[in-house]
């Protein structure tokens, strides 16, 4: 994945169109869209970045399509909680995370770092991506 081509998209609170901005499951959809050509919901009414229990609610509720993995490959999605709510990233390369969110645009960050300013809760993998 050229992860590259998708920095400096900008946030946009339940964005879901690259023109105008993206939240960040705006940025999992259109990666997953591009590059493993996997069509996501956009849960824009079920998703929010305020609700912590909506996103296991809506992780559980597509146990058919995602599963909870303990050794994080790139393409994963990680899962983190913050004072701000909920936030998703897709994993490029080992400890770096693509990631876009209020108040930047879309970049890489180091994993450590993200992990400093919110907690890592889980990582997901698509089940058509599983080996």
């Amino acid at each position: 994945m050229d992860a590259n081509k998708y920095i400096g998209i900008p946030f946009l609170d339940r964005g879901r169109f690259v023109e105008r901005g993206l939240d960040c499951w705006g940025l999992v959809m259109l990666v997953y869209r591009c590059e493993y050509e996997i069509e996501l919901p956009s849960y824009t009414t079920t998703y929010t970045s305020a609700s912590s229990a909506t996103t296991n609610d809506v992780f559980s509720a597509e146990k058919d399509a995602w599963t909870k993995v303990e050794e994080p490959e790139p393409g994963d999605v990680l899962v983190f909680y913050s004072s701000g709510g909920v936030h998703v990233g897709i994993l490029v390369s080992p400890g770096l995370v693509l990631n876009v969110r209020r108040g930047a645009d879309a970049c890489i960050d180091r994993l450590a770092i993200l992990g400093k300013i919110m907690r890592h809760v889980g990582t997901y993998r698509h089940n058509s991506r599983l080996s």
